[in-house]
């Protein structure tokens, strides 16, 4: 089992991370996801992840950050975090991990988040405030003919797709208002949205793979129901289902 390394930071500082050794190159997708939108409030969606290069060594290299925090802090961030879609599908060890890493961020009115074209650092979670996300078809000078293709409205996630994928910024986000952001590291963020959904999605084939009545399923279907398999955890006593109740 790798042993991880606990690193406490200067939540004040805010400095690009050293990078990882990825070498892997993605094409982003057409990704058409409303982060404002909170789709079904009565059940968590598992997510697939399809970038997925990292492997078991880059696992044990992998420095776990805390930023210390207290309670107030927690409880604003889990309230900012309740309808991120990339939240819905960690379990709690995932979702630990991630909010330990999460640090601070204040913002200026005009201040530019990201910029297009630029190579991907930080994940962002909107805590308070207004983003405007500004997108150029000209690539070599991005801040020329600009065209508004979004608003974010004190709530919502930005900078995933770069990270996920190894690609430049795909749009410049500008604070439209003085806010209040919750950032993430690139390496952690990879390591928990990538590595350990990659592991999970590893684990639940080889324990579907045992399943009789799956015997004969090919393994893309296999690999299909592994992507949306969710864990339930139940205390002793407690029922797991009921007879003549309805199946969910």
């Amino acid at each position: 089992m790798a042993t991880i390394k606990m690193e406490y930071a200067d939540q004040k500082q805010f400095e690009p991370m050293p990078d990882i050794d990825e070498d892997i190159k993605y094409e982003v997708p057409p990704l058409n996801i409303d982060p404002n939108n909170k789709g079904d409030a009565n059940r968590k969606r598992r997510f697939s992840v399809s970038a997925e290069s990292s492997d078991d060594k880059k696992a044990d290299r992998f420095v776990k950050k805390v930023y210390p925090k207290s309670k107030e802090a927690l409880d604003r961030i889990k309230q900012s975090t309740v309808d991120v879609f990339l939240f819905q599908g960690l379990d709690t060890e995932q979702s630990k991990l991630l909010i330990d890493a999460m640090f601070e961020k204040k913002c200026k009115k005009g201040e530019d988040i990201v910029s297009q074209g630029d190579p991907g650092d930080y994940f962002y979670v909107i805590e308070s405030g207004i983003y405007e996300v500004w997108k150029s078809a000209n690539r070599k000078t991005p801040h020329v003919n600009a065209t508004k293709v979004f608003q974010y409205s004190h709530k919502g996630a930005f900078g995933e797709l770069a990270l996920m994928y190894n690609a430049p910024r795909a749009a410049t986000v500008r604070a439209l208002t003085d806010g209040v952001l919750w950032a993430v590291d690139r390496s952690t963020f990879r390591h928990i949205i990538v590595g350990c959904t990659a592991r999970k999605r590893k684990k639940y084939d080889n324990f579907l793979k045992d399943v009789k009545l799956l015997l004969n399923m090919g393994d893309d279907l296999r690999s299909a129901i592994a992507d949306i398999l969710e864990t339930q955890i139940f205390r002793k006593g407690e029922y797991v289902l009921r007879a003549e109740e309805d199946a969910e």
